[in-house]
């Protein structure tokens, strides 16, 4: 039996920035909102927002700290938080998931 090598595709995180929002996951706009007054609990609604895109949690993690988000002014999530954009970031991810969705 001949093994196929499988062909990877990029993953979403990577991708620009898609049209708005969805309205089945408004939802995360509140989240949003109460992410917004300090770092931790930005940081945990943005990984819990990745974790639907990528389910590697080490994966996720490397992404948040790291990879620049080219819509976001190429910044890297954990940036975009400590310049208090968390609600930037929510979105992007949100409307990632929304594609998802179909």
């Amino acid at each position: 039996m001949r093994s196929t090598p499988s062909v990877r595709s990029p993953s979403p995180l990577s991708r620009p920035l898609p049209p708005p929002v969805h309205p089945r996951l408004a939802v995360s706009n509140a989240t949003a909102d109460r992410a917004l007054p300090g770092s931790a609990p930005a940081m945990l609604a943005i990984l819990q927002l990745a974790a639907r895109i990528e389910p590697d949690s080490t994966k996720v993690l490397e992404w948040y700290r790291s990879t620049p988000i080219k819509p976001l002014d190429g910044r890297s999530a954990e940036q975009l938080v400590a310049e208090n954009r968390a609600t930037d970031v929510i979105d992007f991810l949100t409307t990632i998931c929304c594609e998802m969705l179909g």
